[in-house]
């Protein structure tokens, strides 16, 4: 190598090292039948097929701190870089931001909770959705082919720190969502459904009594918010201000 391209090698080993000591692996993999024989844990809410991790939550938190908030130049440069599981026993590397989801004296209320978007540094069309609470670690990953994944705790609100890792087709049985499956068919067609079958809005009808039933009770609920407050925001009527 000249000496010429050495500054610019450096360079670029440094700012590798720094992305690599960010990006600190806080989910470490532990055998299954951990999960399996943990107390309290319901076998009938485990998935057909998982990983499963011990998470360091505060040494992840502590990292999230750091994370840009959404729409500012910051979120692009990949300032905040953590490694997600992806339900398939492998890591992916996503940058990632904060969202807010509370309005600012909610979240000033409830520092605990915490949201985040990120795109993976592999594959831009893959994207995960998290959220740290007093209940742990939540995440969902996005697919470009419309699967997903997910990420939770075993034992929610619980300090055991052991999460599993999922794709979502493999949820157990009795999991109520299972059935919410979609795709893009080879002639690009969307499907949803177990049997890949297009999906067709059934005929509805309008029943005039139960939109006045309605409207009497949203009535009823937001009228003494809506005395004392308004709204700020027509689309989303849980944001108000004083």
């Amino acid at each position: 190598m000249s000496l010429k391209k050495l500054p610019s090698f450096l360079l670029c080993l440094f700012l590798a090292n720094a992305v690599l000591a960010q990006d600190a692996l806080f989910f470490k993999a532990v055998s299954t039948e951990k999960i399996s024989l943990a107390e309290g844990v319901p076998q009938v809410a485990l998935p057909n097929k998982f990983d499963a991790y011990q998470l360091d939550e505060a040494g992840i938190r502590a990292v999230l701190e750091s994370a840009p908030w959404e729409f500012t130049p910051e979120a692009a440069q990949r300032k905040c870089v953590i490694s997600v599981p992806m339900g398939n026993g492998k890591m992916e590397q996503f940058s990632v931001w904060q969202i807010a989801m509370l309005d600012p004296e909610l979240a000033a209320a409830c520092p605990y909770i915490r949201t985040y978007a990120g795109i993976s540094l592999s594959d831009s069309r893959r994207t995960v959705r998290f959220s740290t609470t007093l209940r742990g670690f939540r995440a969902l990953i996005l697919h470009p082919d419309f699967a997903s994944a997910m990420v939770k705790p075993v034992s929610p609100g619980q300090a055991s720190s052991l999460y599993i890792a999922y794709n979502r087709a493999d949820a157990s049985d009795n999991d109520s969502q299972k059935g919410f499956r979609t795709g893009v068919a080879p002639n690009g067609t969307v499907w949803f459904g177990e049997g890949q079958e297009r999906f067709v809005p059934p005929p509805r009808t309008v029943d005039k009594n139960l939109i006045l039933c309605d409207l009497k009770y949203i009535a009823f609920v937001w009228e003494p918010l809506v005395s004392s407050r308004k709204i700020t925001e027509a689309p989303n009527p849980w944001r108000f201000q004083q």
